[in-house]
């Protein structure tokens, strides 16, 4: 079986998943397996990822516009 790489915004949001499943009185494994991945692999992530949220991840970059004379103005920033 191929590994897969998953990015943090995936995982994090995958995480969430399995808190769903388990309030709905799912047990681990099988929400693990419900996201594709072992127990063993939601432990990790929990334990390294589990106290951020999508938004803390997402990258801080303002929107940038290009002004006819070649300048640059910033117009917003985006801030977790």
């Amino acid at each position: 079986m191929a590994r897969r790489k998953y990015i943090l915004e995936q995982i994090i949001r995958k995480l969430r998943e399995v808190e769903v499943a388990l309030a709905q009185g799912s047990t681990v494994a099988l929400a693990a397996r419900g996201i594709g991945v072992t127990d063993q692999n939601y432990y990790r992530w929990r334990r390294e990822d589990g106290g951020l949220t999508v938004r803390e991840v997402t990258p801080c970059f303002p929107t940038i516009a290009l002004l006819s004379n070649n300048t640059i103005r910033v117009l917003e920033t985006k801030t977790p």
